[in-house]
């Protein structure tokens, strides 16, 4: 549990959030879900402090000096090497006093939930037998067992099958910072041994977000690429007789903001704590992969689920609890839908 060893770590202690952008609103935002207190910002911008930043104080790093409180600081920036170099200085420690968030969020300083596996990489989060129809997830943080510290849609969609007395196996193969091009090699490499029933894959914004983690197929057109990875994997599973769910992840940037009435504190945050431009980039990726896959079978459109919903973000793709049952629902009638026959005795 990614965060929730990082809610651990930090425990009782009021946090300093360490960058005043977009990867502070983020770690602003979750802190926030893990009930922690936030004292306020320290940012190297003269500028930022002399303003709030989401209604925090901004102040210079040499507060940290001074600080009297038992703090922990959490470090938001892209690029953390100098801040580091800086805390170790004034005695504090990385893990202890301080923790570098892309770190945790990517995972390389914590042991996350789906790499502590039982099978080269997918985690057995349900688990009857052999002989079971078996469903395996691929996709990024949003679909790891209890990432954040709460439940994932894939905790909910477990809870379903068990409400309704379907008995499958469910392999959890989904990594922290995965693109459709990794969810496509670990399909080959390890999935297919496993001899699903049914692949299905969540995906979208870590391609369109950090294309650098994803292939430039189709052109170099990203979204075109992500969907030529969907359809790779589609291919695999037809050719071993396995079903197929390539679905296209609603985010933040999916919500029509010109209509609709942002109410909720984190989704505003979340919004306004990215460049326009980036806002807008991301934006038309989306709607570009949208009419790729209009007519395409076994690839489905679902980034509209919350569009009737508020209150669903707390960053610009992972949701709360509420946002995670709403998907494990409408992933799970999909499913049962199509394939009932599949996971059916």
């Amino acid at each position: 549990m990614l965060c929730g060893t990082l809610s651990n770590k930090i425990g009782n202690r009021k946090v300093i959030i360490y960058g005043a952008g977009i990867l502070g609103t983020e770690a602003l935002n979750v802190l926030l879900q893990l009930k922690k207190e936030i004292l306020y910002f320290v940012d190297r911008s003269e500028v930022k402090q002399k303003q709030e930043f989401h209604k925090y104080a901004v102040k210079s790093p040499e507060n940290i000096l001074h600080e009297k409180e038992s703090v922990a600081i959490v470090v938001a920036l892209n690029k953390s090497e100098e801040v580091q170099i800086f805390l170790e200085n004034i005695g504090l420690a990385e893990g202890i006093d301080f923790f570098i968030w892309e770190s945790w969020i990517q995972g390389s300083t914590c042991e996350i939930g789906n790499m502590g596996n039982d099978f080269q990489g997918f985690e057995k989060i349900l688990y009857y037998d052999k002989t079971h129809p078996g469903v395996i997830l691929l996709g990024n943080s949003t679909t790891v067992s209890a990432f954040y510290e709460i439940k994932s849609w894939s905790d909910y969609l477990l809870e379903l099958f068990k409400a309704d007395g379907v008995e499958v196996n469910i392999y959890n193969g989904a990594i922290v910072g995965y693109s459709s091009l990794d969810e496509a090699l670990k399909l080959i490499s390890a999935g297919i041994d496993l001899k699903p029933t049914i692949v299905i894959s969540y995906s979208g914004i870590i391609d369109f977000a950090k294309p650098s983690n994803t292939n430039n197929a189709g052109g170099g057109y990203i979204a075109r690429g992500w969907q030529q990875n969907e359809k790779v994997m589609r291919a695999v599973c037809n050719e071993f007789g396995i079903a197929f769910m390539g679905i296209l992840q609603p985010s933040i940037y999916t919500r029509n903001i010109d209509s609709y009435n942002l109410k909720s504190e984190n989704e505003i945050r979340a919004w306004s704590g990215c460049k326009k431009t980036v806002n807008e980039r991301i934006e038309n990726l989306y709607q570009e992969a949208i009419n790729l896959i209009q007519d395409e079978e076994q690839l489905y459109d679902m980034t509209g689920m919350f569009d009737k919903e508020t209150d669903i973000y707390f960053g610009r793709v992972h949701t709360n609890e509420k946002g995670n049952r709403i998907i494990a629902k409408k992933i799970y009638e999909l499913l049962m839908n199509k394939y009932q026959q599949r996971l059916l005795p």
